[in-house]
């Protein structure tokens, strides 16, 4: 009896032959000394995966998910050089070297190593099997198994064979189903030849009834000529009323720009009470927005969001809509960072001017429309949501990503309702706040619109007022009551 050859495979002896193999490419090293918890952040804004030649590596960023335990799948659905990138961070935690990184992309491009491959030099490299313990990679193992395989001489053809025996029963399942599928487009065939000759009974049906309908109007027609003559008669006076009508509505398509102009000079208020109104409420800003300085050092934690986005110079600005009295834009300033901002409150934008910052006075949706698409390196936009129906934010996000750069990045903070003394009053002290937004529909909404990598940041809890107690329900009061006040939400554009 001829036994299976693939009973003598020892899955062993191949991955000691892989190892081998892997000694003589280039080394694949670890760094005791390298922090492998925190990624890379690029200051510049490039294609990290072009097939640029020997560039510096250590600035490629993952683009894989950073976790404990991998499927081999979620490596392999990346290609080339990010592939490569991918599977480093992943394994082994860390970037690829030079050496090893161009030895792979040349195998891989050449055909010498497929991807599988390549998982398997790095994952059983001497510093990939120092991160099995902490890192889990399933499904490499068999795959490894099965690619030998097809390498070994006569075993390939073997392989193949039980693979083609094993699709036989999905061919049959597939054969079986086109025949139901020719059965059911037969059976209606049919019903469709039933229905089409029911559709012609009843046309038949139909012509009889408006022969019949012809020879009735023939007959009225035909018995008096006074009903023709009062019908023409009516016909007359029908004619002369829509040319009265039509009169009349001329006259009120001349005089309705006149009326319009009226109409609206009678609801806007006067100048005198806008810029009332726009004094007052930068008075309302200082007395319960906080003092400069404070907000200055808040808002400078949004430093270490634009510098990796490539943005905040000359040629791609930071744009602050609704900037108030300008914190944000001095900390720009302070920074070294190209800033520049709008608002519709004149006193507040004059202001600005006098501080030296760059301030236009304008609706900040008719600002961003102004501006030429993929112009932009940041978007940025403090408490102003809130202020804003909901198709007004919908604008605001839409026109943001369009003004973007590649992978330019869009921050808009707003008060968290989820604090109960947020959402219940201090929101309500602002008499021009419209609505709350939940940090998770304004994630849905900036996603949905086009944003990816969105992510949220919970800022500035009440810690002074927390209860001193490490139980449950003080813990669960704190959170509600005094845990985060505002929160801010990134995105980037692709």
């Amino acid at each position: 009896m001829i036994e299976d050859p693939i009973l003598e495979v020892n899955v062993d002896k191949i991955m000691e032959k892989i190892r081998r193999n892997k000694d003589s490419t280039p080394d694949v090293r670890i760094s005791s000394s390298k922090d492998y918890t925190s990624l890379p952040k690029s200051s510049k804004v490039v294609n990290q995966y072009h097939p640029a030649s020997r560039r510096d590596l250590s600035s490629l960023a993952p683009t894989v998910e950073m976790k404990a335990r991998y499927h081999i799948r979620e490596l392999l659905r990346y290609k080339d050089d990010e592939f490569i990138n991918n599977a480093y961070w992943a394994l082994l935690r860390r970037a690829p070297d030079s050496e090893g990184f161009h030895s792979f992309l040349s195998k891989l491009r050449s055909g010498a190593a497929g991807k599988t491959e390549v998982i398997g030099l790095i994952r059983f490299s001497p510093e990939g099997l120092a991160w099995t313990r902490n890192v889990k990679l399933r499904g490499l193992s068999w795959r490894l198994w099965l690619r030998r395989a097809f390498r070994i001489s006569g075993l390939n053809y073997l392989v193949r064979g039980f693979a083609g025996i094993a699709r036989i029963p999905r061919i049959v399942r597939k054969v079986n189903l086109l025949d139901r599928s020719q059965r059911e487009i037969s059976n209606s065939n049919e019903a469709l030849y039933d229905k089409l000759n029911e559709l012609i009974g009843s046309h038949n049906g139909l012509i009889a009834d408006l022969r019949e309908i012809n020879g009735i109007f023939q007959k009225w027609e035909s018995s008096s000529q006074e009903t023709r003559d009062k019908l023409s008669s009516l016909s007359d006076q029908l004619n002369h009323a829509v040319r009265k009508i039509h009169d009349h509505k001329f006259n009120f398509l001349e005089q309705e720009p006149l009326i319009k102009v009226l109409l609206e000079e009678a609801h806007q208020p006067s100048r005198e009470r806008e810029h009332l109104l726009e004094t007052l409420y930068s008075s309302f800003e200082d007395k319960f927005r906080g003092a400069r300085e404070d907000i200055k050092n808040r808002q400078k934690i949004y430093i270490q969001y634009i510098l990796p986005a490539g943005a905040g110079t000359d040629s791609f600005p930071v744009v602050d809509l609704g900037c108030g009295r300008g914190e944000w834009l001095d900390v720009l300033r302070e920074s070294g960072l190209r800033g520049r901002g709008v608002d519709r409150n004149q006193t507040m934008a004059a202001e600005c001017r006098e501080l030296g910052l760059d301030v236009e006075c304008a609706d900040a949706l008719e600002y961003l429309g102004s501006i030429s698409s993929a112009s932009i390196g940041a978007v940025t936009g403090f408490h102003i949501l809130e202020h804003l129906p909901l198709p007004s934010v919908l604008g605001l996000i839409d026109e943001s990503l369009r003004v973007l750069k590649p992978e330019g990045v869009a921050i808009f903070e707003t008060p968290n309702p989820e604090n109960v003394l947020v959402g219940s009053y201090s929101f309500h002290i602002d008499p021009t706040h419209r609505n709350v937004l939940p940090c998770p529909t304004l994630c849905y909404l900036m996603e949905t619109l086009g944003f990816s990598r969105v992510t949220a940041l919970y800022l500035h809890p009440n810690s002074g007022q927390m209860i001193d107690s490490d139980t449950e329900l003080a813990n669960r009061f704190n959170h509600y009551f005094y845990g985060p006040q505002d929160y801010a939400v990134m995105g980037y554009k692709i």
